[in-house]
């Protein structure tokens, strides 16, 4: 409240923006002045006196009341200037990201709030709500898109005056994206005797989605065996080996990897991982029996079968048997194909690098060797390749090529004259290299003479016959 009164007819009293609210008037005489402002409007009461200069002097007084209206001289005004806010992006349309508020010094301003800027794609809107701008989302929002939005927001009153703000709106990401596998199904192979902690391939998923959605970990499990061999890295999805392998006891694996991400709740993909085995040369060949024999007659032609030393079925005839003699190899491919061999030093026989059939060399002769102990071989084709020995034991059979003998040509005896008749004269024997009847003597006397003087007996003795 502003009160003042003059004396001086004469002074002129002009008010000032500063201290009457805008008003500029003239009083003259005495003047009481009341100022109030109500409602941003200024109203001013005004008392005038009237006063003669009468004994006594005569007073008459007037109440005026003067109202300012307003104008438009005030900007709305954001407060604050900048606003902060975070949306998940799989928030629906509908949904409020924040509010700003714009005030105005003028009266009944009438705000207007609009988006003028930043509002990509059309994604957000804006209302007035209770001299408030309500920002909400209008279009279905995509992180991937757009992580981040700049608004510039506008308040504009009825006679165009107009503030802005700046609203940050940053989109979070939604669990909204499962994981993938790159090149699913996997296959891969491994050596038998990769040492453990071997690498054997990183399988690979991506996630659309960012930060601990996009955070993927890697589990194994096992379709075959126990799946003890294997472990997965959960970060790197490196699958490698926990065991020894050994591709003789199983030859493959099918594996199953998942991934999952670390959204709440999460989300996962599968894969099969199928791992083979690759054989490596680490087992010998082993034949079938732990010695072999067989027999072939001496005068059998040179490459006459004995018998045979291979997988393959052994055949039955009149003149030959040949006994069933394999060696098998656990390994596979090269690694598990055998040949055959003769130990070194073995010149009468020869065997079938791959048959195993074991044939005469040359000519034979009973008579010089009745026996033959020789070392077959089984070799694998692996590199290098590994060997295994079996003794074979092959008897020469007896044919009937030899005459017997005597030690000598002529054979003196001598008896006396008056010896009686059976009476021995002496002893004669001879020898037949071959064996069994082969070598069964029979003795005979050829070239007697008329009257038998002598017999021969089964005994080989010579004994007098009168």
């Amino acid at each position: 409240m502003l009160v003042r009164r003059f004396g001086d007819r004469s002074t002129d009293w002009h008010g000032t923006k500063s201290d009457q609210g805008g008003l500029k008037s003239k009083v003259k005489n005495f003047v009481l002045c009341y100022f109030s402002i109500i409602n941003l409007a200024l109203n001013i009461l005004v008392q005038v006196i009237a006063e003669d200069k009468g004994t006594p002097p005569q007073l008459a007084t007037a109440s005026v009341v003067i109202t300012v209206q307003d104008v438009n001289d005030n900007d709305p005004v954001f407060n604050p200037k900048l606003y902060d806010t975070v949306v998940a992006e799989d928030s629906p349309p509908g949904t409020p990201v924040t509010s700003v508020t714009a005030t105005d010094a003028d009266e009944n301003p009438r705000l207007h709030y609009e988006i003028s800027a930043g509002n990509t794609r059309g994604r957000f809107a804006i209302t007035a709500q209770n001299g408030r701008g309500l920002i909400t989302i209008a279009q279905p929002l995509d992180y991937k898109l757009d992580k981040r939005y700049i608004l510039t927001v506008k308040a504009t009153d009825s006679g165009s005056r107009f503030d802005t703000a700046t609203v940050y709106v940053n989109v979070t990401d939604a669990n909204n994206y499962p994981p993938v596998f790159e090149n699913a199904p996997y296959s891969a192979s491994v050596f038998e005797d990769a040492p453990v902690g071997t690498t054997v391939l990183i399988v690979t998923a991506t996630d659309g989605d960012v930060g601990q959605n996009a955070h993927i970990t890697y589990s194994l499990a096992s379709n075959g065996g126990d799946g003890s061999e294997f472990t997965i890295n959960s970060q790197t999805g490196a699958i490698v080996t926990t065991k020894a392998l050994d591709r003789e006891t199983l030859s493959g694996y099918l594996l199953t990897v998942t991934a999952k991400d670390g959204g709440v709740p999460a989300l996962s993909d599968t894969t099969d991982v199928e791992i083979s085995v690759t054989d490596v040369n680490d087992n010998s060949p082993v034949f079938s029996k732990p010695s072999y024999s067989g027999t072939i007659s001496e005068d059998a032609l040179v490459g006459t079968s004995v018998l045979q030393v291979s997988q393959y079925l052994i055949f039955f005839s009149f003149l030959l048997f040949m006994f069933q003699i394999s060696a098998t190899d656990q390994d596979m491919g090269l690694n598990g194909r055998v040949r055959y061999a003769l130990a070194s030093g073995v010149d009468a026989f020869a065997i079938d690098p791959t048959t195993g059939v074991i044939r005469s060399a040359k000519q034979l002769d009973r008579e010089s060797t009745a026996y033959y102990d020789i070392v077959a071989l089984g070799i694998d084709r692996g590199t290098p390749g590994l060997t295994s020995e079996v003794p074979v034991s092959i008897r020469v059979l007896d044919i009937n090529d030899s005459p017997p003998s005597f030690d000598t040509d002529k054979i003196v005896l001598y008896v006396a004259e008056n010896s009686p008749v059976g009476s021995s004269v002496g002893e004669i024997l001879a020898h037949d290299p071959d064996e069994g009847p082969n070598a069964v003597v029979q003795y005979s006397i050829i070239g007697k003479t008329n009257t038998p003087i002598f017999n021969l007996n089964l005994s080989f003795i010579l004994n007098k016959f009168m």
